[in-house]
């Protein structure tokens, strides 16, 4: 596992963070990197933003887009068996199999340096696994909607930032919300990630659907 420092320059925020190695995918009880987001904030108090984003952009690429908390992966582990179709470095994957959840991780793209396991493959890859729960974490939007149409499983769980399906009817997110609705998709709960929203980030929540 990549052992880079997001604190390089700052050898003292290193010394205070004796909870977990860079390789830890946990922090006690809870994901090593909802910690690491803890101590951005800690350090820069959200009073520049764009810096703050450049740090959390180091952590999208080693651990994940988006950070969930051990409550919902306990939920996600409830859901299971899944299959995470466009997992990345296998994050959330590891997590889930951490608390001794059964998931199958899929990226159309196998990186170094993984978290966990992962198959290649893609959408058209799901059919065999339609009796698991898909699990999507910061799908490409617009164009979602294309996803949403080879799943034909009868439970999902998309992360997202900002509200989903989206609740404008502009051309660009209608698709979306008609793929939801022609589906016949019903919400049946929605988690907030333990990510602070700011004035150039929406908030992060994971929905749970069944039809």
């Amino acid at each position: 596992m990549t052992t880079y420092s997001i604190y390089s320059d700052r050898d003292e925020i290193e010394a205070e963070r004796p909870c977990h190695a860079p390789d830890d995918a946990w922090c006690g009880d809870r994901p090593a990197l909802e910690c690491e987001i803890d101590l951005l904030h800690v350090e820069y108090r959200l009073d520049d933003i764009y810096r703050l984003q450049d740090a959390r952009g180091l952590l999208k690429s080693s651990h994940a887009c988006a950070c969930p908390d051990s409550a919902i992966i306990d939920e996600l582990v409830a859901s299971g068996p899944i299959v995470e179709l466009g997992a990345g470095k296998g994050y959330w994957a590891r997590l889930i199999r951490d608390r001794r959840g059964d998931i199958l991780a899929i990226d159309k793209i196998v990186r170094s340096n993984l978290w966990s396991p992962l198959e290649h493959g893609n959408e058209y890859s799901l059919r065999p696994f339609e009796d698991r729960t898909l699990l999507v974490v910061m799908p490409p939007r617009p164009g979602f909607e294309g996803i949403l149409q080879q799943w034909h499983g009868s439970h999902l769980v998309v992360v997202t930032e900002g509200p989903f399906p989206h609740s404008d009817s502009h051309r660009m997110w209608g698709p979306e919300r008609r793929a939801m609705d022609d589906a016949g998709w019903r919400l049946r709960k929605k988690r907030l990630l333990p990510e602070v929203a700011c004035k150039i980030v929406s908030p992060k929540h994971a929905t749970f659907w069944e039809r």
